[in-house]
């Protein structure tokens, strides 16, 4: 099943790489990395296109923040747009022990990569996706579509665009996916209303972390969560948090903490 795209009106997006940043970066991890990384690591960027092709999608490439039009107040925390590696993302679903009938939702879908990925994987019974882009909800709702029609999963999928801050968190969501996330300002206000749904209905909820931004371990702590494992693929460090729902302590969020303003 697919339910329509929520949120504003949206354009087509615009097409963007950054070939010679990629290329540095590239570069930069062959000098950091073991022989064995870096043999992980283009066996994933060939699996990543494999995908794509596969199904006739569209989820890679990098797409810098300012050549998105972004209606939030949050935008200055956001990061640039870059595609989960789906050799990684597998390895972390396979280490997560989560019930079959979970729902998933990814807070930054991007152009919807990991909502194909978790969709695919058999063990969610919905998949969410959270984007303040409209050009990047466009892309993924055209991938959704084009993914349907290759592959018959038995998955619902929803795309929601508005901002991170403002998504109001579904009571039966357990498993958060986060990959490079935005900063402190936001993941503050995206775990209070985690918490906010956890008061209402208790139960165990699964935080996954790619790329922690400085700030952002110390929020989850405070927010009861646990973690509670590590994936290591190549060179990417995975971070699975777990709150099991059972400590949830009402606490009022103020509009400024003590050297973090939020806004």
């Amino acid at each position: 099943m697919y339910s329509p795209l929520r949120g504003r009106g949206l354009r087509a997006p615009r097409a963007a790489a950054l070939p010679m940043r990629a290329l540095r970066q590239t570069l930069k991890d062959m000098r950091r990395n073991s022989p064995w990384q870096m043999v992980q690591a283009a066996l994933a960027v060939i699996e990543d296109r494999a995908f794509d092709w596969r199904y006739g999608l569209d989820t890679g490439g990098i797409t810098p923040l300012e050549d998105l039009a972004i209606d939030s107040r949050h935008v200055v925390h956001g990061v640039h747009y870059a595609p989960t590696r789906v050799r990684y993302f597998r390895a972390v679903l396979r280490a997560l022990p989560i019930p079959r009938d979970s729902v998933f939702v990814d807070i930054g879908a991007g152009k919807g990569r990991a909502l194909l990925l978790a969709a695919q994987s058999g063990r969610f019974r919905k998949v969410v996706g959270v984007e303040f882009s409209a050009e990047l909800c466009r892309a993924a709702e055209q991938n959704i579509r084009r993914f349907q029609r290759h592959c018959a999963v038995n998955v619902t999928f929803e795309l929601v665009h508005t901002d991170a801050a403002d998504y109001e968190v579904q009571p039966d969501q357990n498993v958060f996916f986060m990959f490079n996330p935005f900063g402190p300002v936001v993941m503050e206000q995206v775990i209070q209303r985690i918490g906010q749904s956890l008061e209402k209905v208790p139960r165990r909820i699964w935080v996954i972390c790619l790329g922690l931004r400085s700030g952002c371990t110390s929020i989850l702590a405070e927010g009861g969560y646990k973690e509670t494992g590590r994936v290591t693929y190549g060179s990417a460090k995975v971070s699975i948090f777990v709150n099991d729902g059972s400590q949830i302590e009402s606490r009022t969020y103020s509009q400024a903490r003590e050297g973090l303003a939020v806004s």
